[in-house]
């Protein structure tokens, strides 16, 4: 006989739910679950989830750093900036190797 997955599914807008209907396949601390609502998976998946959005917001944050340096090695105004995700809005974007082509032409 299978058993039930202790895990609830929500639908809609309304806070209606009911009953997983997948197999439980493993048990955690007295309870059965299927492998979408095992709360160590889940865990484990929110775990990567975060430290993967770090890594990025990290590489992001010293693209910026390396941006604003060359802005300011170009004499570019503080108010424009780049931005990497979102809205160019008054700013004028050339990629890092053109820009440092051009600051070899003004001797910066």
């Amino acid at each position: 006989m299978k058993r039930p997955c202790a895990g609830r599914v929500y639908e809609g807008r309304v806070m209606s739910s009911f009953g997983c209907s997948s197999p439980a396949t493993r048990e955690r601390d007295g309870k059965w679950w299927c492998f979408h609502h095992d709360p160590i998976a889940i865990e484990k998946k929110r775990k990567a989830r975060n430290e993967k959005w770090e890594r990025e917001q990290e590489e992001n944050d010293k693209k910026q750093d390396i941006a604003d340096k060359l802005l300011k090695r170009l004499g570019v105004p503080g108010s424009i900036k780049l931005m990497w995700k979102g809205g160019y809005q008054s700013a004028i974007v050339i990629d890092f190797d053109d820009a440092e082509k051009l600051l070899k032409e003004l001797g910066r």
